[in-house]
């Protein structure tokens, strides 16, 4: 496999590791358990451990290649290499086979299924084998707002949830169309023109305005070196040098710059080095 992740143990060392072939092996487990990540840990080392294949252990924890883990962090261990699907309505053993291409027979029977038609919706299924289908590359867009309905003084309520979090999610939505990895510097969360963000942490306001491929953008300094971007965003409630509170709404999500659709493009930087930002946001 081609994937890798990183850990941090006891420190700041981080451990890159080395890649294994595990394939799943024979396992005597038929359920999905959860392990709690000890000082050391790699997820490439969790992986062989529990003889599953490293993607199966990155797809079931919604991970990328760049990810980090930490001691204490739980994570989702299938029975089996594969895939975890959560049934939608419409779908069908052999539907869901054929996504993953995997064996819709082989599902029924790890399963315990009567039989293929016997799902239901938010049934969650062990695909033994599966694998996740590339993402569908699109070409994109740029789009430039006229510079009169950027800024605007009238922004939505601010937000108080994610207080035990390092950050706070900066915007309604949860819903991630864009991993961190390699070669994605950010987090892409979806939403739509009504959707707010809220700045993830009290701080400065550095950057305010157009940023090329960013789109209009924000970029707040939190102070000890922790700096976070919001892209892509289609109006702006604030200015640069203004200092703003956690969970203030600081800007309306768009599509402005490199973008394909609305969504917010989410950064965290700490000493000119980016992160992934599920690290500090859950």
């Amino acid at each position: 496999e081609e994937d890798f992740a990183q850990t941090v143990g006891e420190g700041a060392a981080l451990v890159q590791p080395t890649i294994s072939g595990a394939d799943g092996g024979v396992s005597t487990r038929t359920k999905i358990e959860e392990y709690a990540v000890e000082s050391g840990d790699t997820l490439n080392s969790i992986a062989e451990k529990f003889s599953l294949s490293l993607s199966t252990l990155l797809w079931a924890n919604d991970l990328s290649s760049s990810s980090y883990i930490h001691p204490g962090d739980k994570l989702a261990i299938l029975p089996v290499s594969g895939v975890l699907h959560t049934v939608s309505k419409g779908e069908t053993v052999a539907g869901i086979a054929k996504k993953y291409s995997a064996d819709a027979e082989k599902m029924v029977e790890f399963n315990k299924l009567a039989d293929a038609g016997s799902i239901m919706i938010g049934d969650k299924l062990v695909v033994p084998g599966g694998k996740k289908p590339q993402p569908v590359k699109t070409t994109t867009s740029s789009y430039t707002a006229p510079v009169s309905s950027i800024f605007s003084s009238n922004p939505p309520a601010s937000s108080s949830s994610g207080a035990r979090t390092r950050l706070l999610w900066p915007t309604p939505g949860h819903v991630i169309t864009q991993y961190y990895h390699w070669g994605h510097s950010g987090l892409d969360i979806d939403g739509d023109y009504s959707s707010p963000l809220y700045a993830a942490e009290a701080g400065t306001v550095e950057y305010a305005g157009w940023n090329g491929g960013y789109g209009i953008m924000v970029q707040i300094n939190h102070g000890g070196g922790m700096v976070t971007r919001y892209g892509h965003a289609s109006k702006l409630f604030v200015k640069k040098g203004d200092y703003v509170s956690r969970g203030q709404t600081i800007a309306m999500m768009g599509t402005t710059g490199w973008s394909t659709g609305t969504h917010l493009h989410f950064e965290v930087i700490i000493g000119g080095v980016k992160y992934n930002p599920l690290s500090y946001i859950r």
